[in-house]
C-alpha cells in the first residue's frame, strides 16, 4: 500500500515549503532576539560615557510653552518647568515643577543612572519609578 506522499507530488512540495517557512520564522526570531540583546548591550556599554559628557544639550532648565498646548485653556497648567542636572557618578537628576490652573503646585524629583535601571521618583502622584537611557547625547528615552 502506498502512502499519500507517494501518490500526490504536491503533498511533498507543500511539506517542504512548510519546513522552509518554519526554518525562516525560527531563524528570524533568533536573529531579532540576538539583535535586540546586542542593541541593549551597546546602550548599556555606552550610557556611562554619554552620562559623563558635559556636552549634552539636554542639561539645564526647560520651560514648557503652555500657551502652545493644544488642550483647552481650562485644562492646561499655569506653568511646567523641568531641570536636568548632572548628579555625578554617571547619574542625572530631574526636578519637575508644575503649577496647576488652580494654583496647586507639584514638585517631583528623581536621581537616576542613564543605563535604563528603574529608580524611585518622588512627588508626582502618578509616577513612582523612572528609567532613563541616553542613546545619543541629545536623545533621552524615559520610561515612567
Amino acid at each position: 500500500m502506498m502512502g499519500v506522499a507517494a501518490l500526490d507530488p504536491s503533498y511533498e512540495a507543500n511539506a517542504i515549503a512548510d519546513h522552509v517557512t518554519m526554518f525562516i520564522s525560527l531563524r528570524s526570531a533568533y536573529m531579532k532576539k540576538h539583535l535586540a540583546a546586542l542593541l541593549i548591550a551597546g546602550l548599556v556599554y555606552c550610557a556611562p560615557a554619554l552620562a559623563q559628557s558635559p556636552q549634552s544639550p539636554l542639561l539645564g532648565k526647560w520651560v514648557l510653552d503652555v500657551e502652545s498646548m493644544p488642550s483647552p485653556l481650562e485644562t492646561r497648567p499655569k506653568s511646567v518647568t523641568i531641570t536636568y542636572s548632572d548628579a555625578g557618578d554617571g547619574k542625572w537628576r530631574t526636578n519637575l515643577d508644575v503649577v496647576g490652573r488652580d494654583g496647586h503646585e507639584i514638585r517631583a524629583d528623581a536621581t537616576y543612572p542613564l543605563d535604563g535601571t528603574a529608580v524611585a521618583s518622588e512627588g508626582y502622584p502618578t509616577v513612582d519609578t523612572i528609567a532613563t537611557v541616553l542613546p545619543e547625547p541629545d536623545v533621552m528615552v524615559i520610561a515612567l
